[in-house]
């Protein structure tokens, strides 16, 4: 019984000072400057961004890349044809058949 009462106890103590509001005291957050800033401001060059907008008039060039072409009918295709001994599901006939290479193991 003793040791229920020094728990509770332990915890209304707790839950007392976990609810008190402290207030602030009267230092204040951000000091005042001590003396002149505006005297010894010196002037800074600017490093020009490379995101910023050219002066120029032209616009900027782009550049076309265009993709790895695909094999045309009368190339050869990078993959074997699709034979009797790949696994499959599905109608042989099928409008669409949908290939994955992978490691079973």
């Amino acid at each position: 019984m003793r040791k229920r009462i020094s728990i509770l106890s332990f915890l209304l103590a707790l839950a007392v000072t976990a609810c008190q509001v402290s207030t602030p005291g009267n230092t204040p957050l951000v000091p005042s400057p001590s003396r002149d800033v505006s005297a010894t401001a010196v002037s800074v060059s600017t490093i020009p961004s490379p995101t910023q907008p050219q002066e120029s008039g032209a616009p900027p060039g782009c550049t076309v890349v265009s993709p790895a072409p695909t094999p045309g009918p009368t190339e050869q295709s990078l993959f074997p044809p699709v034979s009797d001994t790949d696994w499959s599901t599905g109608p042989k006939d099928a409008q669409i058949t949908l290939l994955e290479y992978s490691d079973f193991q």
